[in-house]
């Protein structure tokens, strides 16, 4: 009985942070559109005055993308680590069909998606 209440709470564990960095991955992509966006309207006034405002909305893009890489990278981990754990209990009694197990199937879909 312990063994499948420990599968099922790093289930609940390894879920919520796929989850979770599916949704700062969503939330840093949101991020760099709108420093682009902001950049691009600073590049196509062109006025001289705004050199500093230039350079720092370049910084901000750059700053952005970089998060981008580093949060795939640590949700491709956290989500082949909830893939090998779900491909692991599936079978398990008390645990393959449990809510935590179901869960942790949804949020391998999200981030499918």
């Amino acid at each position: 009985m312990s063994d499948s209440k420990s599968l099922r709470n790093q289930l609940r564990i390894k879920s919520g942070v796929v989850t979770r960095l599916a949704k700062e991955n969503d939330l840093y992509i949101k991020e760099a559109q709108e420093n682009q966006r902001k950049l691009d309207h600073l590049l196509g006034e062109g006025s001289p005055e705004d050199e500093w405002d230039v350079k720092n909305a370049k910084r901000l893009v750059e700053e952005s993308n970089r998060m981008i890489t580093d949060v795939r990278t640590r949700l491709e981990k956290a989500a082949d680590d909830l893939r090998d754990l779900v491909a692991s209990t599936q079978g398990e009694e008390g645990v393959g069909d449990s809510e935590e197990w179901a869960k942790a199937d949804k949020a391998l879909e999200i981030v499918a998606s």
